[in-house]
């Protein structure tokens, strides 16, 4: 059995702190030390509105890119289909996972950055029908979320309060919250559901997709290659 003990030990608040990582191994209840290892690595940086908004709508929307591309490199006798497929017959398309997914990042933009043009001005008509449609849509989100700066999304934006209309039917209502509660509670959790719903529409159609077609994107900018001895 391992069992490993990690002591952090801060030795600069600014650039770094000291990991001490202990490994022991034993086949009783008495360890004994076999290996010790001392690194520095850097403090993460505190997670701001950005990240958890716009940050994170980027690596989604690069997702969506990663599995389109599959979809149409993979079946292309059966492209044209692939935009009206539904995960289930009483559930909604591809295209409109896409079209809603952008609709809300959109929405965000407009909603917590002020600055942002694009969102507050623009309008999108949501009328893709081919997978090169859905693929223009995606990046024509990404341009708009990648043109936000982190300093554009303000402290007086998270503290401000919105109403959004959440649901259909009976159980629609009208969420209010501030702006972080927007963003963690109604904008991301959204496009996660919409990503996913993609996904599993491709998957289902026969796409060969796998989990790192999903997390890749959101994987690599925390990514911490190995150092070369």
């Amino acid at each position: 059995m391992y069992i490993t003990r990690l002591i952090l030990a801060a030795t600069d608040k600014q650039t770094s702190s000291s990991l001490i990582i202990t490994h022991y191994y034993s086949h009783t209840h008495t360890p004994s030390l076999i290996h010790t290892h001392r690194k520095s690595i850097p403090i993460m940086a505190p997670i701001t509105l950005y990240d958890i908004t716009f940050g994170l709508h980027i690596k989604a929307f690069e997702t969506f890119k990663v599995i389109l591309l599959k979809a149409q490199a993979h079946s292309p006798s059966d492209a044209s289909s692939l935009p009206s497929a539904r995960l289930y017959e009483d559930m909604l398309p591809l295209s409109f996972q896409i079209q809603q997914a952008s609709a809300i990042a959109k929405n965000t933009a407009a909603g917590l950055v002020p600055t942002c043009t694009v969102a507050r001005n623009e309008v999108w008509e949501d009328n893709e029908q081919t997978l090169e449609d859905l693929l223009v849509r995606v990046d024509k989100t990404l341009a708009m979320l990648k043109s936000i700066n982190p300093e554009d999304v303000t402290e007086e934006i998270r503290d401000t309060i919105y109403e959004r209309p959440v649901g259909g039917g009976p159980d629609a209502f009208k969420f209010r919250s501030d702006g972080s509660g927007m963003a963690m509670g109604l904008g991301l959790p959204s496009i996660i559901f919409h990503v996913t719903v993609a996904y599993c529409i491709l998957r289902n159609r026969g796409v060969p997709l796998g989990k790192s077609d999903f997390q890749t994107q959101f994987l690599m900018p925390h990514h911490m290659p190995k150092e070369e001895a």
